[in-house]
């Protein structure tokens, strides 16, 4: 079914005659097979196994005219059907080109609102939706059309929950009137917050909430399909987009997890899948371990014999187990007579927490790192104390965190086998499968630190709420980020001291190329060509430290002489704005700022903005918003919509006073 139909085939002409002709699209073989699935003998049990195959087998049968459907009987849960591999939307949208139109209210064709005109804003919608595309290929996805019909569909979506009035009725009654109209919007919302990556606050599970509740919950499928609303056609482009498709192949129930309990019984080898055996088996040799499972991706497979070679060399080859990315990946790993686990997925981040689920579950610590990590020492000598002391005894979870801020880096992970650390694991990789538009970084520190202060608490679809009858959220200990467990984005301290150097991703290509080819290539670098890509890295002064401290260490002289980034940091100005509020909150901002390490502070006041700049936004500095529009503000927050905070900043920065390479520090009073 995968191969059929797919664009730029179909038309979007109902009048072609297209479902006659679209049965030479399905090979007959895909169509007695969905005829026997759907068998009485078989249907129930096929549908046990696999609840969206017998849908699909359903659509096909019809879309190829052998089978008519009947809809309603026919259940779509909406975002399995958006995650699934199973062209279910593809299909659905065949059929909608194809089916007769029926006027009715849910077209709002002609329908009044007072700022919205629905029959142009259709217009858009179905200019995006007609759009010839290629499902593997992105860029034909997010075309120029894509981002008209987003922006007005954001008008749309503040208009639906707007409150102002007119006629005796909200802005949001009238634009609730077309159901259709506004599901349309929202699955925009969700298409534009999928491209960009921007899920906070779970706006992403809040649109497609909105579209299953207020489409698929209130409407038949009969009459969504009735409808002039291409809605098939735009989630399936949206299901287009998703990151990853379910190429797990260990079974649902490897695990053997009770999600309801807290303790789980020992696993049942003689349950277990095939590939989660072969994983099984080659683990639990290491019981209880550590064990590090190091991720050989497919463009790092060259450097696999080098990886190996340096592992041996520092002593800990014997207890390292290479999980490949791929096929390819296992044949280079078995022809070099090295411990190679099963092909899990060939997502590296569901291959990652799958195996962590696994490992855990089987009682086994597990040390994870892929070929990114350099080890400079061998990291079981290090990691051996945090299994023994008082302080680790109860600890789930080891991570480093970014050496600019307090958030945890997944690269390296020391995962202990703990019911939570098994339960955060599992969690994660199940997630990453059912929601595949998902982002590995933000959803493990949300599990992870559930409640960190100034992070938003937030991932569509993953809940860290469960923790509290299972035992609590997994309980962290940290690795040092600055002077042990280092990455490409810095350290401070001595060499001597690091154990490892991640090589970050945001790093360019050929330039991660040319430290792995010094690490790991056919001529590995001089270990003073090795030392020399590492103290690269070093900074002069921690932002995990207090600045008045590393003045005094970078006064004494501690740092690197390869790197003159200590030259930038000879001056610091700090800013802040006041005008009739907060001025004892200003000096006492000025006054720390000065002890904490500022060289010098202006807390600046209104006489600071000119007489051209005040009367070119006189109309932003004195519009009088209504109270509700401020509740919770500060006085200054009331006032110009802070039109007088970049001001404040670029005639700062323009100053003649203010030398170059001077640091200026902003902070609200």
């Amino acid at each position: 079914l995968q191969t059929a139909l797919r664009q730029p085939e179909l038309p979007t002409d109902s009048a072609s005659g297209a479902s006659h002709a679209w049965a030479s699209a399905f090979s007959a073989a895909a169509l007695d097979l969905a005829l026997l699935a759907l068998r009485p003998a078989a249907a129930s049990a096929a549908a046990a196994k696999c609840p969206l195959g017998p849908v699909a087998a359903r659509l096909a049968l019809h879309v190829a005219d052998r089978r008519p459907c009947d809809f309603s009987t026919l259940a779509l849960p909406l975002l399995p059907v958006i995650s699934t591999s199973w062209p279910i939307l593809r299909l659905l949208a065949a059929i909608h080109v194809t089916w007769p139109r029926r006027l009715s209210n849910q077209d709002c064709q002609a329908l009044f609102h007072p700022s919205i005109d629905w029959d142009e804003y259709f217009a858009v919608v179905q200019a995006y939706a007609a759009e010839e595309f290629n499902e593997p290929e992105l860029e034909t996805l997010t075309t120029e059309q894509l981002h008209t019909a987003s922006d007005y569909s954001g008008g749309i979506i503040w208009k639906f929950s707007s409150a102002a009035v007119y006629d005796g009725r909200t802005i949001g009654e009238w634009t609730n009137q077309c159901i259709l109209g506004t599901a349309i919007a929202f699955i925009f919302r969700a298409t534009s917050l999928v491209i960009g990556e921007l899920d906070v606050y779970k706006m992403i599970e809040a649109a497609l909430q909105h579209v299953e509740e207020r489409a698929f919950g209130t409407l038949s499928l009969e009459a969504l399909l009735s409808s002039r609303w291409p809605l098939f056609s735009l989630l399936h482009k949206l299901a287009c987009m998703r990151k990853r498709e379910d190429t797990l192949v260990m079974a649902p129930g490897d695990l053997q997890l009770d999600a309801t309990s807290a303790v789980q019984e020992p696993v049942i080898l003689d349950h277990l899948s095939p590939a989660a055996l072969s994983v099984a088996r080659a683990v639990l040799v290491a019981a209880p371990g550590p064990v590090l499972v190091a991720f050989v991706r497919t463009a790092r497979a060259g450097f696999l014999a080098g990886y190996a070679r340096h592992a041996k060399k520092l002593g800990f080859l014997g207890r390292t187990l290479f999980l490949p990315q791929a096929a390819t990946v296992l044949e280079t790993c078995e022809s070099l007579a090295l411990s190679c686990l099963p092909v899990l997925s060939v997502y590296p981040e569901v291959a990652k927490y799958t195996a962590l689920a696994l490992s855990t579950r089987l009682g086994v610590d597990v040390l994870y790192a892929d070929l990114e990590v350099y080890w400079v020492k061998d990291p079981f000598m290090p990691l051996s104390r945090f299994g023994s002391s008082d302080s680790a005894v109860d600890l789930d979870i080891f991570v480093a965190q970014e050496f600019y801020s307090h958030q945890v880096r997944p690269g390296v992970l020391l995962v202990r086998a703990t019911q939570r650390s098994v339960l955060v694991m599992a969690g994660l990789a199940s997630w990453l499968l059912r929601f595949p538009f998902s982002v590995e970084r933000p959803a493990i520190r949300y599990l992870l630190e559930p409640d960190r202060p100034a992070v938003v608490p937030s991932v569509s679809l993953l809940r860290a709420d469960q923790f509290p009858e299972r035992g609590g959220p997994p309980r962290l200990g940290m690795l040092d980020a600055e002077n042990g467990f280092v990455s490409t984005d810095g350290w401070h301290g001595d060499m001597e001291n690091i154990i490892c150097f991640e090589i970050q991703p945001m790093l360019h290509y050929a330039e991660k190329e040319m430290m792995l080819a010094a690490f790991y290539g056919a001529a590995q670098a001089s270990a003073e060509a090795t030392r020399k890509i590492i103290t690269a890295g070093r900074r002069p002064i921690s932002p995990k430290r207090p600045t008045e401290v590393q003045q005094q260490l970078g006064a004494a002289g501690a740092r690197d002489s390869a790197s003159r980034m200590e030259d930038l940091w000879t001056h610091i100005l700090h800013v802040t704005y006041a005008d009739g509020c907060c001025e004892r909150e200003q000096a006492r901002s000025s006054t720390t700022a000065l002890e904490f390490g500022a060289n010098a502070s202006r807390a600046l006041r209104g006489s600071f903005l000119s007489p051209a700049f005040r009367a070119r936004n006189r109309k932003l500095l004195t519009w009088n918003r209504t109270a509700e529009l401020t509740s919770g503000k500060t006085p200054s927050g009331k006032v110009g919509y802070y039109v007088w905070k970049p001001y404040v900043l670029l005639e700062t920065l323009k100053d003649p006073s203010v030398e170059e390479g001077t640091i200026v520090v902003w902070t609200d009073a």
